[in-house]
């Protein structure tokens, strides 16, 4: 089969360092070997010019209001190209109500009525998670869907266990958050948390990896310099090897996030065996079910238990697992059973 990854990313897709494009770039390379041709195409209103060659279009990595997805997809029906889609999808309502977002209500209104036409013009969706086609099944009815998990890169997790690069050695011990510094990932409360291991006199650090929102910075300024050397925070954009050996040598990965799909992050650390102290929201459960320290991201003081359980653990207890049902040849597999049946 030849199949079109049609993406409307602003990101780099050469090497890319963001979940959702690694993906994108992981199925993409799995089925190439699994004998077919995949090309990735990055459309801005600019449709392909050999549409007509393409036995599926795959709509991918495009969350948002999207008119340009609606057109490819309304042209490939027209030559009678099947459209599967990606959706990437949460209630925004519930999202904002989470993180005390104020957005304004007309905005979420307009984000819906751009999305939700281009995800009912597929054939088919692939949402990661059982729990993620629940809340599309709320807005779009009748719908077809065929659950493609997150995966992890096998090579990659060889790759770290075989050759270990020692972290800063001033991070000591320490536990790590992996992702954009912002109100979603909620490190603002994760600092305190962590006051529950230092009170009860653990020397830990707290490491944090991710681009900083200079907003939510304000936020959190203050209270990383009252705790002066115990949080390290890498800003700069690094290569996915090098965030994956930080989380190797950790003794928790935490992520206490509003919203996770579960993410590469927290399927990467179970992978390479790192306790999770992660977030009761999304489709973390569905993944790793009673595996994983789950958390209330509003709660403090539920944050605090998780890590505390966590720091506990020598291991995820959850590596085999992940390593076998959460690949991407696994998800190869799959979407190439999913394009036969809907060309067939």
């Amino acid at each position: 089969m030849k199949i079109l990854f049609a993406t409307s990313t602003k990101r780099p897709l050469k090497n890319p360092r963001h979940g959702s494009e690694r993906q994108l770039i992981g199925q993409a390379r799995a089925l190439n070997n699994r004998g077919h041709e995949v090309e990735i195409d990055n459309i801005n209103w600019n449709m392909p010019d050999n549409l007509d060659e393409f036995d599926i279009v795959h709509m991918v990595n495009s969350n948002g209001p999207n008119g340009a997805h609606q057109a490819l997809a309304t042209l490939s029906h027209r030559q009678g190209i099947p459209v599967v889609g990606t959706p990437t999808f949460w209630p925004p309502k519930e999202l904002a109500a989470d993180v005390n977002n104020q957005k304004n209500n007309a905005m979420i209104d307009l984000h819906m009525k751009t999305l939700i036409p281009w995800l009912a013009n597929t054939d088919m969706l692939t949402p990661n998670s059982e729990i993620e086609a629940q809340k599309l099944n709320e807005k779009i009815d009748p719908m077809h869907y065929e659950v493609v998990p997150n995966a992890v890169n096998l090579e990659e997790i060889e790759a770290i266990e075989e050759n270990p690069h020692e972290p800063p050695e001033e991070w000591g011990d320490y536990v790590i958050c992996v992702g954009r510094v912002e109100p979603r990932k909620n490190q603002w409360r994760l600092i305190y948390a962590m006051q529950g291991l230092w009170d009860k006199g653990i020397d830990v650090n707290l490491v944090l990896i991710g681009q900083v929102n200079p907003n939510y910075w304000q936020k959190l300024s203050s209270e990383v310099k009252r705790h002066g050397e115990k949080i390290y925070i890498e800003d700069e954009l690094q290569k996915p090897i090098t965030v994956m050996n930080a989380m190797k040598h950790a003794d928790v990965v935490a992520m206490p996030s509003f919203i996770e799909t579960p993410g590469l992050v927290a399927l990467e650390a179970g992978a390479l065996d790192v306790p999770l102290a992660i977030t009761d929201r999304g489709a973390t459960k569905e993944y790793f079910g009673d595996d994983a320290n789950y958390c209330n991201p509003q709660r403090v003081d539920s944050i605090a238990e998780a890590l505390t359980s966590a720091w506990n653990q020598e291991s995820s207890n959850c590596s085999e697992k992940v390593n076998k049902h959460y690949n991407y040849q696994i998800a190869a597999s799959i979407l190439e059973r999913t394009y036969k049946e809907l060309i067939e």
